[in-house]
């Protein structure tokens, strides 16, 4: 979701209407689903800009449980950001290390 045109006002609207989608898909998916981890990332993210801090962090750090989670570097870039809101810095220095470590290994195959 993008912070990029519209009002504050619409931006909020469509943020919500997001919410609402996501909170439906949640609430319909199994726990054992291959995609619920990733839900949860999705509405972490919705709640993270709306700067529902505590809300994104239980569905940022539950979604932080799945086996590729080290490897994916917009979800580790958003738990920067929110251990940075939270003023978290040990978690803050964590998580920016392992988006470091992607770069570096995604550098090595792109030359």
């Amino acid at each position: 979701l993008s912070q990029r045109g519209g009002s504050p006002l619409q931006q909020l609207q469509n943020l919500m209407v997001a919410e609402s989608i996501l909170n439906r898909v949640i609430a319909n998916t199994s726990k054992s689903d291959k995609f619920y981890l990733y839900y949860l990332s999705t509405r972490g993210v919705i709640y993270l800009q709306m700067g529902r801090i505590k809300e994104a962090r239980r569905d940022l750090e539950l979604s932080a449980t799945r086996s590729s989670a080290t490897n994916d570097i917009l979800l580790q870039k958003h738990l920067v950001c929110m251990y940075e809101r939270l003023g978290d810095k040990e978690n803050t220095a964590k998580h920016k290390r392992l988006v470091d470590e992607i770069n570096r290994r995604n550098s090595h195959i792109e030359n």
